[in-house]
């Protein structure tokens, strides 16, 4: 089961951070006191670094408490992780967790997945939808397409698969957040990260049963692999750029990472010209802050308060600068439930400060800043430093970006080779240059 714990540990190499604490070995210690001694560093850390010191009204003192006898005795590993993390998520908070040491690979299984076959699947309305397949892909090679609805996957069916996943959700605790963690449990099973091959069975278009077997390939030219940090795991940058009609840029990168920003001004300079532009996040988890910060500073032509922190020490601000070359035309920005953290600042923030229309369906709410370390035993705990605070004054976190436009996807259309989001952001654009 691919665990996907957490939101995803990214952000600038400047900000990213591994602090160790070490525990003294001169002495024996039970492994009881080993799981005790992990949990007051958690605790600990915790209770420092967390950027509301009243803990949202949550007694964290009283959790101490009451966790540490049932610490001391947990049988194992498994009891002892599920303990620790079960006092975590009474915060109910993202950005929260204890990662053990043998599931970092399984922080983010689709971005750090080199392989796949050129599928991505949803849920939508309780069914695994194919939404979209690559030209000569090994999926559409085998004869996948939009709107097929995936029955079992390497011998899971949908259900177990949601069944499972029902048992570890991670806060926040939200519909929206459930849907997301079954589809990227789903998104993983696909791309996969050991061998090369894919088992499926699906319903086709006449709904008639179908089962293939796909061997996974490097998934493409479009992208590179890239570390950050020696806490996470290596990411797979992929990044599309295209004209299309009516003179729309459109643009889609699956991670606010290097070299997105770079090859963002590439599109700047080489469709100079374009009458509006598409920024589609769907499925983008997180990033760096340097990246989204680049980025947004190519869209605006003016200083801007574009976003406030509030941690511990107080608030801090953070403005954009109008980068050299900038694009002031008509923007959309299309999202959904796969849209979290970075792509969430990011559309939610310029939502905010009049720049872009948000197009599709409501985030998540997974928008806080986080710090990483190393615990003592090699898990790796992600907490939360400070909350994000739009020019506005909203409060992301929890609540999600909502669209201006909310559009969902829809198998028939699919089924079609119709992306009812992405039709919507165009003629929204078009209806712009025809004023």
């Amino acid at each position: 089961m691919i665990k996907n714990y957490l939101t995803l540990p990214f952000k600038s190499v400047g900000h990213l951070f591994m602090l160790i604490f070490l525990m003294g070995s001169g002495a024996y210690k039970s492994v009881g006191q080993d799981y005790v001694d992990t949990f007051e560093v958690v605790w600990r850390t915790v209770d420092e670094t967390y950027f509301d010191s009243t803990f949202g009204g949550v007694d964290w003192k009283d959790l101490h408490d009451r966790y540490q006898p049932l610490i001391a005795e947990a049988e194992n590993d498994e009891v002892f992780y599920r303990l620790v993390n079960e006092k975590l998520f009474e915060l109910n908070t993202s950005h929260l967790g204890v990662v053990p040491p043998d599931e970092k690979e399984q922080i983010a299984p689709v971005l750090a997945s080199s392989r796949g076959i050129g599928v991505d699947a949803k849920l939508l309305s309780g069914e695994a939808i194919i939404t979209s397949v690559n030209p000569d892909s090994p999926g559409a090679l085998a004869g996948l397409r939009p709107g097929f609805v995936i029955q079992r996957v390497d011998g899971k069916t949908i259900e177990q698969i949601a069944e499972e996943r029902e048992m570890e959700l991670t806060p926040p605790f939200n519909d929206r957040n459930r849907r997301s963690m079954i589809t990227d449990d789903i998104r993983g099973l696909v791309y996969g990260t050991a061998g090369t091959i894919v088992s499926m069975s699906y319903l086709d278009e006449q709904g008639t049963l179908k089962e293939t077997t796909i061997e996974r390939v490097k998934r493409g030219e479009r992208g590179e692999r890239i570390k950050l940090g020696e806490t996470l795991p290596l990411i797979y940058v992929e990044f599309d750029a295209k004209r299309l009609d009516s003179n729309i840029g459109y643009l889609r990168f699956n991670a606010f990472l290097p070299p997105v920003d770079e090859r963002f001004l590439e599109v700047l300079e080489e469709m100079s010209d374009m009458d509006g532009l598409i920024i589609d996040l769907r499925g983008n988890p997180d990033g760096a802050f340097v990246i989204r910060r680049a980025i947004a500073e190519h869209l605006i032509e003016e200083l801007t308060f574009f976003w406030s922190y509030k941690g511990r020490d107080g608030d801090r601000d953070v403005f954009l600068d109008p980068a050299e070359r900038v694009y002031g035309g008509p923007l959309v920005v299309l999202v959904d439930v796969g849209s979290w953290s970075s792509s969430e600042e990011f559309a939610g923030g310029m939502q905010a400060i009049g720049r872009a229309v948000v197009i599709g369906e409501r985030t998540l709410g997974k928008v806080l800043v986080q710090g990483e370390m190393e615990l003592p035993n090699g898990a790796v705990l992600i907490y939360p430093t400070e909350q994000k605070r739009t020019a506005e004054g909203v409060v992301l976190e929890g609540r999600g970006v909502i669209p201006d436009l909310e559009i969902t996807l829809e198998r028939t259309l699919l089924s079609q080779g119709i992306d009812s989001q992405l039709e919507a952001a165009i003629t929204y654009l078009e209806n712009q240059k025809m004023r």
